[in-house]
């Protein structure tokens, strides 16, 4: 049976983890960081909320209430973070989808000019942010903070699968990875972090959802098959 890791808690609920394990593959999931919250204001006008991740969303409502964003539209990156707004009565406005590059161009369709509130990690790359400065007021909202864990496990499993730049280098950082083993990337951010960490060949996923990484991993299987044991 093949085994896959991905650097994200799984519930019973995730598709990657049902999607996967019914085609036959064994799961596991962890994540290399750890979150705090942070204290931070919510004063300053703006049109949009943009959510870059789930965690952002959840560390944004511990101190915001939803019924006080109920004048603004609410913009998101990836399915996860977009299922993550349900949990607090809200739908995203906008859902982008691909690349930041991508998500960029088209989001400014509909928000140039207008001013953006982005709550997320103190640590985040600011992806989008930086790509529609220029044409967008921001508003900047570091909401939590993301660290590496001090203690990490390896794993065996045929496929890796690395959602964040962090959780890339906390991973290899103390652990290299086998040449047997298959590293698949969610975005180019962290498929270009894991070039520069290991000598393994680097699978990228320009979609975030979980869904798209099931198929990336077929897909990867697929152009890698195991070979047939010679026979005597």
């Amino acid at each position: 049976m093949k085994k896959v890791f991905i650097t994200r808690t799984l519930t019973e609920k995730s598709a990657f983890k049902n999607e996967l394990e019914a085609q036959g593959f064994q799961t596991d999931g962890s994540s290399m960081v750890k979150f705090s919250s942070m204290d931070f204001d919510f004063d300053a006008p703006s049109d949009w909320l943009f959510f870059y991740s789930k965690t952002a969303v959840k560390y944004f409502f511990k101190k915001v209430k939803p019924e006080q964003v109920k004048d603004k539209k609410i913009a998101t990156f990836g399915s996860s973070t977009a299922k993550a707004l349900a949990e607090f009565d809200l739908k995203a406005d906008f859902h982008g989808k691909g690349d930041s590059t991508a998500v960029a161009k088209e989001f400014l369709q509909i928000a140039n000019g207008q001013t953006v509130a982005f709550p997320r990690a103190k640590s985040s790359l600011k992806s989008i942010q930086k790509k529609i400065a220029d044409k967008t007021n921001i508003v900047d909202i570091p909401v939590y903070k993301n660290v590496p864990k001090e203690k990490t496990q390896s794993s065996d499993a045929d496929f890796l699968v690395f959602t964040s730049p962090l959780n890339a280098r906390t991973y290899f950082n103390n652990h290299p990875a086998n040449e047997n083993q298959h590293i698949i990337a969610i975005g180019q951010t962290t498929g270009k972090a894991l070039i520069s960490l290991t000598k393994n060949k680097v699978y990228v996923s320009d979609i975030s959802t979980e869904e798209n990484l099931v198929k990336m991993v077929s897909r990867v299987q697929k152009l890698n098959p195991t070979p047939t044991p010679a026979t005597v």
